[in-house]
């Protein structure tokens, strides 16, 4: 009798339950179908971001000359007394003595005085054998009239003598012979015309080489002049003296080649009316910097105090282990209150101009990717973008990935268009592929859907 009691229990419950799954089978069947979200779309608008680059500085003078002797020598006399003394270019600092150079410059001028001596002699030996040369050539001129007068005379002699017994033998002789000295004498004034010229040739050289030795001369007498002006240690511009290293006496010897940064300077001079200014931009900002971009530095131990000046340039590489770019600015100094060495803050103003952008709603950043939504064929479509600056609410867009072109292969970067549809309301409660429908607002876009 139990048995049979249990068998018609079960029997009951098994009943019951597919009376209940009918039931919520059917009542499934009658629910409607789950809500399509209505979301808001915009397009990707141009406009112009603004950003200013911050970074610490640090202020350097305009120019900077550490000092050294060209030369050896006792310094005989120290203009400058102290530091911060102001001086001008080609001010005397130091005077050095060097008795040595300064006999070795007497005996080059003296080169000089007894070589241009030989150059004027030679010139004067050269006027006197033009003159022998002028007055062998009037001699032969004359002799040669003679020989002409004797030449016709001895022929006519000789006709007669020959024809008539008025003139006598002696007489002809005698034309002959005249004829003959005439001759005699053409020759040698020929003679002496060559002489004279070969005199003046030599003279001419020895006046030639006269003008070269003199040339010589001269250039050694300013080589060693120019020695002789390195005793004299010199300001190379108008400046402030920020060292000195040198007192009467001292004996100062050139830097060695090559080492002249690390060996002491004996003085040291600062160029005050103009500053460098130098930041190392980081890596990201690095592209944004520009020649001629304005700048503006703030001097904390001045108040705080802002000066305003412009981008000289950069180094264009940047630092290998730091992943910086050195970047310098110049700043006009006239009151001199900026100084060496000064800690700044330097503030560079750079924009994008006229790229797209899209609220800052419709930006979403996961696992540090950033991406939004797209409407494509009544769908949300997930878009992997590059973003770049951030500015009233807006994010500016560079680049959005496309599709695969073959399996396998990498998406490809695209540019914006201004025609996407890109979702702003909600972003965050969608997922990809997830049908949404546009809300309209006003007119459709003229724009197909992409």
């Amino acid at each position: 009798m139990v048995r049979v009691l249990f068998g018609l229990g079960i029997l009951g419950v098994l009943l019951g339950s597919a009376g209940c799954k009918r039931h919520a089978a059917q009542a499934g069947a009658d629910a409607p179908p789950p809500a399509v979200p209505v979301v808001k779309t915009v397009h990707p608008e141009r406009m112009t971001f603004h950003r200013v680059i911050e970074q610490p500085a640090w202020i350097d003078p305009f120019e900077v000359t550490r000092i050294h002797a060209k030369i050896s020598g006792f310094v005989q006399e120290v203009r400058v007394d102290n530091i911060g003394v102001r001086v001008h270019k080609d001010d005397v600092l130091a005077k050095l003595w060097v008795p040595e150079l300064v006999e070795e410059h007497k005996q080059k001028t003296e080169q000089v005085r007894q070589a241009e001596k030989i150059l004027a002699v030679a010139e004067a030996r050269i006027e006197v054998a033009k003159a022998q040369v002028q007055e062998s050539q009037a001699a032969l001129a004359r002799f040669e009239a003679a020989n002409y007068y004797w030449k016709g005379q001895s022929e006519r002699f000789t006709r007669i003598g020959k024809s008539s017994e008025v003139m006598d033998k002696q007489s002809v002789e005698e034309a002959v012979n005249q004829y003959r000295a005439a001759i005699a004498a053409v020759k040698e004034a020929e003679a002496k015309i060559e002489s004279a010229r070969a005199s003046l040739l030599e003279m001419e050289s020895t006046r030639d080489k006269a003008k070269v030795d003199i040339e010589v001369a001269r250039a050694d007498e300013r080589r060693v002049a120019a020695l002789l002006s390195y005793a004299e240690i010199r300001a190379p511009f108008d400046g402030i003296v920020s060292a000195r290293h040198v007192h009467t006496g001292h004996f100062l010897q050139p830097a060695v080649a090559g080492h002249t940064g690390r060996a002491e300077p004996f003085f040291v001079v600062l160029r005050m009316d103009r500053v460098r200014v130098f930041l190392d931009v980081p890596e990201a900002e690095a592209v944004l910097i520009h020649d001629g971009a304005a700048a503006t530095i703030r001097v904390p131990s001045l108040n705080n105090r802002e000066f305003t000046g412009t981008v000289a340039g950069s180094s264009w590489m940047l630092e290998p282990k730091q992943r910086t770019l050195r970047t310098e600015i110049d700043f006009d100094n006239p009151k001199e209150l900026l100084r060496p060495g000064m800690y700044a803050h330097a503030s560079i103003p750079v924009e994008h101009s006229h790229t797209f952008s899209l609220p800052a709603s419709a930006v979403l950043i996961r696992d540090g990717q950033a991406f939004c939504y797209r409407v494509e064929q009544g769908k949300a479509v997930k878009t992997v973008i590059r973003i770049g600056f951030r500015e009233g609410g807006r994010v500016e867009v560079l680049k959005k990935l496309g599709r695969r072109k073959r399996a396998g292969a990498s998406a490809p970067w695209e540019d914006w268009t201004g025609k996407e549809r890109i979702i702003v309301s909600n972003p965050g409660e969608l997922t990809d592929g997830q049908a949404v429908q546009v809300e309209r607002d006003g007119p459709n876009p003229s724009e197909p859907e992409t």
